[in-house]
C-alpha cells in the first residue's frame, strides 16, 4: 500500500517494492528489540531510506508543475474575476504579478489534497 501511494507521486517508472531479502538484512541493521520485531520509528526509518533518493526529483517536479501552470491560472482567475461586478474594480487595481505567487502556493498546496 505504500509503495502505491509514492509511485502516484513520481513521473518516473514506479518503484518496486522491497524484496524479502532486502527487507531481511535491513531488519537486521535495524534491530534493536531482543525480540526481532522492528519498532515503528524502525520501519519508518528503513522506507525513508529506500525512498529518499527519489524525493528530490518529487520535489522537482512539484516546483515545477507550480511555475508552469500559476502563471496560466493567475490570467484564468484575474479574467474570470473581471466578470464578477462586485470584485471588478478589486481586481482591476491588483497587478496579474501579484497573482502568480499566490496562485503558485495554491497550486503546491493542492498538488496534497486527496480526494477519497
Amino acid at each position: 500500500m505504500a509503495y502505491n501511494d509514492i509511485n502516484k507521486h513520481f513521473t518516473s517508472p514506479h518503484k518496486d517494492p522491497p524484496t524479502i531479502t532486502e527487507v531481511d538484512e535491513a531488519a537486521k541493521a535495524l534491530k534493536t528489540r531482543r525480540d526481532g520485531a522492528l519498532d515503528e520509528d524502525e520501519f519508518h526509518g528503513f522506507i525513508l531510506q529506500r525512498i529518499q533518493k527519489d524525493l528530490r526529483k518529487y520535489l522537482v517536479n512539484k516546483i515545477l508543475i507550480s511555475i508552469i501552470a500559476a502563471p496560466a491560472m493567475a490570467l484564468f482567475a484575474k479574467n474570470t474575476a473581471d466578470k464578477v461586478p462586485l470584485i471588478e474594480r478589486v481586481v482591476e487595481k491588483v497587478p496579474t504579478q501579484a497573482f502568480v505567487p499566490v496562485c503558485a502556493v495554491g497550486i503546491v498546496l493542492l498538488q496534497d489534497v486527496r480526494v477519497d
